[in-house]
């Protein structure tokens, strides 16, 4: 049997007028800034990996670093920009097309603040090859041992790291990583993102306990668009506008869970269309889908 090792249960709201108008939303702390600006969030159309980056009025934010191969792409969006400086970088999980891209703008000298991950080393290549750049770059990992609230400028984001000991395995004595994947609620005036990792399974469900998935106006389909039936559970009790998918062609989301997106009037962009780029003011979003580039 699964033991809890810290329960937090966010007060559940009463949901009320139609799908599609604008909702308050409770955070950790129950408190929402008043707007000062426009917040724009992008899923890097990096394939069958995920980066999603994050302007505030004042400060960047990254969450995941995809691939290795993938660091090229994600240091020419930041170029883009002129960006050199991410003042907040969640790593969701260890797996590599969550953390691969790390050492390489770690050494393209991309200047990184607080850096937030799970508190459960991993045995693994991957892991240890991250913790080595780490060591090398002089920084160190923030460990989300509980639910945590940051506020940056306007925008909200509550961090809900994994609190049960044990999750589902993939095999007998494998441990399913996408399981420990940390989610985040991000606020903004009216409007929020939920923002899911790879998360699957028995930690949707925790994911469920929570926070209040109801209200979210943006969700980052978790684990690539792969079926699975507590996320069924929860976009069929979720009020979302807009989705967005991280895939390629290669490694398509699954046809159930676009047909269930269909289903529920949500709006779905596939990165491999394309980076999905979204801007709230904090009464509205807008999102826009950036065409793949020509070879």
């Amino acid at each position: 049997m699964k033991k809890i090792v810290g329960a937090l249960m966010v007060g559940v709201m009463l949901l009320t007028g139609c799908q599609g108008k604008t909702k308050n939303t409770a955070t950790l702390n129950d408190e929402i800034p008043n707007v000062t600006g426009t917040v724009t969030l992008s899923v890097l159309d990096i394939g069958k990996a995920d980066c999603i980056f994050i302007e505030t009025s004042k400060h960047n934010i990254m969450i995941d670093t995809g691939k290795k191969k993938d660091a090229d792409e994600i240091l020419e969006f930041l170029s883009e920009k002129n960006i050199d400086t991410i003042d907040y970088l969640q790593l969701t999980h260890y797996d590599k097309d969550h953390i691969g891209g790390l050492r390489k703008l770690l050494d393209a000298g991309i200047s990184f603040g607080t850096i937030y991950a799970y508190n459960k080393p991993v045995d693994s290549k991957n892991y240890n090859k991250m913790m080595a750049a780490l060591e090398e770059h002089n920084k160190q990992l923030t460990y989300l041992s509980e639910p945590e609230q940051l506020v940056v400028d306007d925008f909200v984001m509550d961090m809900y790291p994994p609190m049960w000991e044990e999750y589902g395995k993939k095999s007998a004595g494998e441990e399913n990583e996408n399981e420990y994947s940390i989610v985040t609620k991000c606020i903004h005036g009216q409007q929020s993102f939920l923002l899911t990792g790879d998360a699957c399974n028995d930690r949707i469900q925790e994911v469920m306990q929570q926070t209040d998935v109801r209200d979210c106006n943006f969700i980052k389909i978790p684990h690539h668009g792969k079926y699975d039936k507590d996320l069924e559970k929860m976009l069929k009790s979720c009020h979302a506008q807009y989705a967005a998918i991280t895939c390629s062609d290669k490694h398509p989301a699954d046809e159930k869970i676009e047909k269930i997106l269909n289903q529920q009037g949500i709006a779905t962009y596939e990165t491999k269309n394309g980076c999905v780029e979204v801007v709230s003011d904090g009464n509205k979003l807008q999102v826009k889908q950036e065409k793949v580039k020509e070879e």
